[in-house]
């Protein structure tokens, strides 16, 4: 009996992490900054993908932190979602979750689209971790202007110059 109590209660334990998880990423699709606090543990650790860019990649200790210093900058530099597609609970008690972030630069409109991993904590029924895989390039190319356009839209006396083909020097003999 003691058995499929305790296998009822992890059942129980894992269906609360993914109503966490979903929970978050709709608090962060909709900036609900409330509903974010609620979910995240006052010991929130994350930790972002290195090489993101505005110095976006690193550590942030407690969830005020991962709000101003992570979320708040891709708010502040994107229009951006994340998407979860697969949720897997790992042996550690940690809860895998694969997806795609869509979006585009505020600064130059550019699209991108990149797949994530995230590796979500938790404790006392909250979220105590998040650990962020992505693909750093797709974020910063985002970030960059489109050549093509740029060449563009250069104000002609910024365009290079446009050569005339050289004229043929008629070629004449001398007699001496």
């Amino acid at each position: 009996m003691q058995f499929f109590v305790l296998l009822r209660l992890e059942v129980v334990e894992k269906h609360q992490q993914i109503l966490l998880a979903e929970a978050l990423y709709t608090a962060l699709a909709t900036g609900d900054k409330d509903r974010l606090t609620s979910l995240l543990h006052p010991d929130f650790e994350g930790e972002a993908t290195a090489g993101l860019p505005f110095g976006m990649g690193g550590k942030y200790s407690g969830p005020a932190a991962m709000r101003r210093n992570f979320w708040g900058q891709i708010a502040r530099h994107y229009v951006a979602r994340a998407e979860p597609a697969k949720l897997l609970h790992l042996e550690d008690g940690r809860l895998l979750v694969h997806g795609r972030y869509t979006g585009t630069s505020r600064e130059t409109g550019r699209a991108f689209e990149a797949s994530f991993v995230h590796f979500l904590s938790f404790a006392d029924g909250q979220i105590s971790g998040l650990v962020q895989l992505t693909d750093s390039g797709a974020w910063a190319n985002a970030t960059q202007p489109d050549l093509q356009q740029a060449i563009q839209h250069t104000p002609e006396q910024h365009k290079p110059e446009q050569h005339q083909p050289r004229q043929q020097i008629q070629s004449h003999e001398f007699s001496t």
